[in-house]
């Protein structure tokens, strides 16, 4: 026993440096993780279809039915905002752009804000009233004024969602207006969501209550109550057919940390309302935003 010898490994000169260099972190990262004190429970969603979604990741915390093709209804508009957000980001249009309102959609029928034929109003405007009432008649002119007709306008709109990844959705109307070939899923609608929130002046107006049109003639009431009942919600849009049911996807940030929750199917409004509100509380309640590591910090020594 006292003649053994005592082993030692030599590690070679190179492979010194470069496990050295793999403890020297390079750039800030934040995961999603849970938050301490968190209690996990299970979820019962009353609605056809739900998702939770982180907004920095991308990541499903919770589904129900995520990938179920159904009505979206007017939740449709989050394809249409977005692609008016990206014609405004390109060039295509400005703001402030006037929309002269069509024979064809001024004949719009279900929420709306009684666009007349030749009225004219600014994109901006127009897309105020998309956000906030969900109005077809609006949205009808806008998708001609961006692509000449409504039929390149849904080309466009398929042609995103494929550029999106979205595997379940198919569009044939630019307000969500009942068609048995316009469909789309709780996840590809938080996938469209995710991308829309990138566009800061959209949830300016998803995020307002109370707003006028026609030099304050008109008022406008945002169909979204969660807005006005939960904190940090500031979107997104709601929808509602026979056929859908009452569907809504919202989003809210509170303290750096955003998730977006889909609801499709539930029976009533308040339903809705409850169930977002249900979904939102689980994410905020049991994860929280969390540092990996700092740039530049030392995390051990060989």
């Amino acid at each position: 026993m006292g003649n053994r010898r005592e082993m030692r490994m030599k590690v070679p000169q190179k492979l010194s440096v470069r496990v050295a260099a793999l403890i020297l972190v390079i750039a800030v990262v934040l995961v999603m993780a849970p938050r301490p004190g968190g209690r996990a429970y299970a979820l019962e969603i009353k609605a056809r279809a739900a998702v939770l979604m982180d907004y920095e990741s991308g990541r499903i915390i919770f589904s129900q039915n995520p990938d179920v093709q159904l009505p979206p209804a007017s939740v449709t508009k989050l394809m249409t905002m977005l692609l008016i957000a990206e014609s405004i980001d390109s060039g295509r249009a400005k703001w402030d752009d006037l929309i002269r309102t069509s024979k064809n959609a001024a004949g719009m029928g279900g929420s709306q804000v009684y666009l007349r034929e030749g009225e004219e109003m600014t994109l901006a405007e127009m897309t105020k009233a998309i956000a906030m009432v969900s109005a077809n008649d609006a949205s009808t002119a806008v998708a001609e004024y961006l692509y000449g007709s409504v039929e390149l306008f849904i080309q466009k709109m398929n042609q995103r969602a494929q550029e999106l990844g979205l595997k379940n959705t198919n569009f044939q109307n630019e307000h969500g207006l009942p068609d048995p070939k316009h469909y789309s899923s709780a996840h590809d609608l938080a996938l469209i969501a995710r991308e829309l929130i990138r566009h800061p002046k959209i949830l300016e107006w998803t995020s307002t209550w109370i707003s006028y049109l026609r030099d304050g003639e008109f008022f406008l009431r945002n169909t979204n109550d969660l807005i006005q009942s939960y904190r940090g919600a500031d979107g997104l849009k709601t929808g509602h057919t026979e056929e859908a049911g009452y569907c809504l996807c919202a989003t809210a940030e509170v303290e750096g940390l955003r998730f977006i929750s889909v609801i499709m199917g539930a029976e009533t409004n308040q339903v809705r309302v409850d169930e977002s509100t249900k979904l939102l509380n689980y994410g905020f309640r049991n994860f929280a935003r969390a540092a990996v590591a700092s740039q530049g910090e030392k995390l051990g020594t060989i």
